[in-house]
């Protein structure tokens, strides 16, 4: 049961921190949203402070995005299979940004009060965009793609793909009603020309 209140609370945090902030959040809401009685106490048994589950939700939230983060291998062998491969690559990080858009509205709402945790926030990031370019620089060494700064096209692509899915997010459809899977594409296009 501990544990599940705990997780209940967690929840309650990245709902209500995403959609109200930090600083727009009580306690008293919090327990509410996981279905604690006020004042009971059941809240400090598991976070000291508003704050400590604030950092709590925020790590989880890091953690998922973490696992996103593939290896640097690419073992295709043909240009159709490295196009394949970016692409599925593409999707999945349009799939992630989609899951983590609580994360990224507390990012947006509060990177004020993360402290510490706003450079794990860019770490992470960043390592993201590191894996990114070294799989782009063996697709490149390879002769599968062709030759270009490999950190400068990933911060590309990270961009476009972001940029797509705030736009998304901001309009509740994509701009011009592109489908991902056609942004994808011309995506890849755009990166194998020469």
């Amino acid at each position: 049961m501990a544990r599940d209140t705990r997780e209940r609370l967690l929840d309650a945090g990245l709902a209500l921190f995403a959609g109200n902030g930090l600083a727009g959040t009580t306690v008293s809401d919090l327990e509410a949203r996981a279905g604690l009685r006020a004042g009971s106490g059941s809240f400090y048994r598991h976070f000291t402070s508003k704050e400590a589950l604030f950092e709590a939700v925020v790590r989880q939230e890091l953690d998922r995005f973490r696992t996103s983060i593939g290896d640097t291998t690419i073992g295709e062998s043909t240009v159709a299979d490295v196009k394949i491969a970016l692409a599925l690559e593409f999707h999945e990080a349009l799939t992630t940004l989609g899951q983590l858009g609580q994360l990224e509205a507390i990012i947006h709402r509060d990177a004020h009060a993360m402290g510490d945790l706003f450079d794990e926030v860019e770490g992470l990031y960043n390592a993201a965009l590191d894996a990114s370019a070294a799989r782009l620089n063996q697709l490149m060494e390879s002769g599968q793609l062709p030759r270009r700064d490999p950190q400068a096209l990933a911060v590309t692509i990270r961009s476009t793909l972001i940029g797509y899915h705030l736009n998304t997010q901001s309009f509740r459809r994509s701009a011009r009603r592109v489908p991902p899977a056609d942004l994808i594409a011309i995506l890849i296009d755009l990166i194998s020309s020469k």
